[in-house]
């Protein structure tokens, strides 16, 4: 995971899992709202606001690139794993 500095107020978060797709857990510690875009394969691909003191969850697919218009948020990612079970009929 990578938060490198994309312009005056924006950070980024890459997401760490390449191999498959993730959430992304997203805390406002601020007391103003922020905007969050989703990037895939470079291009926008949604756009949110967050406001103050509020969390959201985000599913991120591979690759994709997680921009936030503000330095006062917590960010977590965790593997989404799915787990099949068949039932005989």
């Amino acid at each position: 995971m990578c938060f490198p500095r994309k312009g005056v107020v924006q950070d980024a978060a890459v997401n760490p899992y390449k191999d498959g797709n993730s959430i992304a857990v997203i805390k406002n510690l601020g007391t103003n709202s922020f905007t969050i875009r989703l990037e895939y394969q470079g291009k926008l691909f949604q756009t949110c606001a967050l406001g103050a003191n509020k969390t959201r969850i985000i599913s991120l697919c591979q690759v994709s690139v997680l921009n936030l218009d503000s330095d006062l948020a917590k960010v977590d990612f965790k593997k989404i794993e799915a787990h099949i079970i068949y039932f005989k009929i």
